[in-house]
């Protein structure tokens, strides 16, 4: 018996037609910027030009500070001057003593074209120094934990 393929275009709704997910393994500690800061980018080429992208990430950080996702550039909810993570530990720097949280949110994107696309994660620390910057990775360098994933659902 051979294998059968089935064009994704005959799939039903809800159907997931395409996935990928990427690492970051990068220790990257973001004191000196208060501005949005690529850390980690994915591409994909969508399967259909009538679906949705499910985008998922995981990560590790510590310290104070934001972050959103982009697609093509465009942020999917930008947190302008909200900081979702804010401590009230003692600490000296985004890498010590600060708190370190798992953070895996989640969001939707309604795609139009098989054009492909990159997906970033940007983070930003709520001040430029010492205790008031973000660090991602800081206990997950160079270990497959913290990620970006996309998977395309069929419309």
């Amino acid at each position: 018996m051979g294998l059968i393929r089935l064009q994704s275009s005959s799939l039903p709704s809800g159907s997931v037609i395409g996935h990928v997910k990427s690492y970051y393994t990068t220790k990257n500690d973001l004191q000196g910027t208060t501005t949005f800061t690529d850390t980690a980018t994915i591409n994909y080429t969508p399967k259909s030009s009538d679906s949705v992208l499910r985008i998922s990430s995981v990560f590790h950080i510590s310290g104070q500070g934001s972050f959103r996702c982009l697609v093509d550039n465009v942020s999917l909810g930008d947190p302008t001057s909200n900081y979702m993570f804010f401590g009230i530990d003692s600490q000296t720097s985004s890498f010590s003593n600060s708190e370190r949280q798992t953070t895996s949110p989640c969001w939707f994107y309604t795609n139009t074209s098989t054009a492909s696309k990159t997906i970033k994660m940007q983070f930003r620390s709520y001040a430029a120094a010492g205790a008031n910057a973000i660090a991602v990775n800081e206990l997950h360098e160079n270990v497959n934990f913290s990620h970006i994933e996309i998977m395309e659902i069929a419309g």
